[in-house]
């Protein structure tokens, strides 16, 4: 019996990687950032599945493991995780594999659906006669009546003790919705770290969500503005609580507004209490001569900002920068094709407070003139929060996509398989 676990590689994992590559005739591998790997009982590498992404389309390149693992499961492990991770999976498989893949229902595909980086690999190849590839493909999963390939995204609710009901604004749902999540309320009906951590054990992704004001004692002030309004302690703690076990566990989580302040105080950071909401800035606009210039940011306008615009919020209030490379960045660039500068982007803003010690966990990835707009955990695959509201923005809806993506990786991970239940797989002969 063989223990091991699929996880996401590490980036120290690469020296082995290419050795296991090298050793299987795949020649020198290079790009290892969505490859899942079959790490077994003493750490060494097993197996691994490398994932390449050409135009929305998973491709499996290669799939691997080691000599001394072979007929032991790890091959359709890895295919099954990574098929529950990504989806439809295409690939060129040898001649010699392809009984073991159509067992796995993969089947036969035309050259055409293959993408022409993949395809080149084995066009190239001195060795295709006797290779013998043959184009396949995994079929994504059909989608059962009941929903369940989707992720479960948790958003956090309001808690209103007048109407004695907890409730989200609909726009958070219905986003989660079209992005291809299941969206739940995770109501603060407990503020203890045994609720938050029940709570999350049910989720996939977590969107903390806009509201009232976090009270100052969290972020540990005893002076408290005379301007705060909607302080919920119940709701500030609960969510303290949630947001450090969920970084802890790295689940997926996108802070929204005031879910992004929650994110920097509970990982240590502190806000500044009133902004005002005609601000005066330092900010770089469309149109502006600092975008006709090579060196975009050389030239800045000083504008005044409402930070609290009325409605109606699918309208922009201001502009904020998005530096490059960046998890936002990356996100927003797919989505509107942008270089590789950062990028100036038109949002909504209903606030009158913002981040101001930034937590040491987390990085600044936008701005408007000296307010943080977005911040990021470069460490995590997803820990986001944006000061505006995206639910509002139709071009923003990348956000809500890339949450649900990596909430579908995440529960791959999580129950395929977990360190208690490791996986007894020995259905291959890879």
């Amino acid at each position: 019996m063989l223990n091991y676990t699929i996880e996401p590689a590490q980036s120290g994992d690469e020296p082995e990687l290419v050795a296991l590559g090298e050793a299987a005739g795949m020649g020198v591998l290079k790009g290892f950032e969505t490859t899942l790997v079959a790490r077994l009982a003493d750490g060494r590498i097993g197996g691994f599945c490398r994932i390449r992404i050409f135009d929305g389309i998973a491709y499996v390149n290669p799939i691997v493991t080691s000599e001394h693992a072979r007929g032991m499961g790890l091959g359709a492990a890895l295919m099954n995780a990574a098929h529950e991770t990504y989806g439809e999976l295409r690939f060129v498989a040898r001649g010699y594999a392809i009984p073991f893949y159509q067992s796995l229902d993969c089947t036969e595909a035309p050259w055409g659906s293959i993408c022409a980086e993949v395809a080149a690999d084995c066009n190239e190849c001195p060795d295709f006669e006797t290779c013998k590839p043959l184009p396949m493909v995994m079929r994504a999963p059909h989608m059962p009546k009941n929903g369940t390939e989707r992720p479960v995204i948790g958003i956090t609710t309001e808690l209103d003790y007048e109407s004695n009901l907890c409730s989200i604004n609909r726009e958070y749902a219905e986003a989660v919705w079209a992005a291809g999540g299941i969206p739940i309320m995770v109501a603060p009906i407990e503020r203890t770290p045994e609720y938050a951590a029940c709570a999350l054990e049910a989720l996939d992704g977590l969107i903390l969500a806009g509201g009232g004001d976090i009270d100052p004692f969290e972020y540990g002030q005893q002076t408290h503005h005379p301007l705060l309004s909607n302080v919920q302690r119940q709701r500030d703690e609960f969510e303290i609580a949630l947001t450090a076990q969920a970084h802890k566990s790295k689940l997926p989580v996108l802070g929204i507004c005031r879910g992004m302040q929650i994110m920097n105080v509970a990982l240590g950071g502190t806000l500044i209490q009133h902004i005002g909401h005609d601000t005066p800035h330092t900010v770089v606009v469309p149109g502006s001569p600092a975008l006709s210039e090579s060196d975009a940011l050389s030239e800045q306008l000083v504008v005044h900002v409402d930070h609290n615009q009325p409605k109606p919020y699918t309208s922009a209030a201001h502009f904020v920068s998005v530096d490059f490379g960046t998890h936002l960045h990356a996100i927003l660039h797919s989505n509107m094709h942008a270089d590789d500068s950062p990028l100036v982007l038109p949002v909504n803003s209903m606030h009158h407070q913002a981040i101001d010690y930034l937590s040491p966990m987390l990085t600044t990835t936008a701005r408007c003139g000296s307010i943080i707009e977005a911040l990021e955990d470069p460490q995590l695959p997803f820990f986001l929060g944006v000061q505006w509201h995206p639910e509002y923005l139709e071009n923003e809806h990348a956000l809500f996509e890339a949450l649900c993506k990596e909430a579908r990786k995440y529960r791959a991970y999580k129950n395929c398989p977990t360190p208690a239940q490791q996986c007894d797989n020995k259905s291959d002969n890879e």
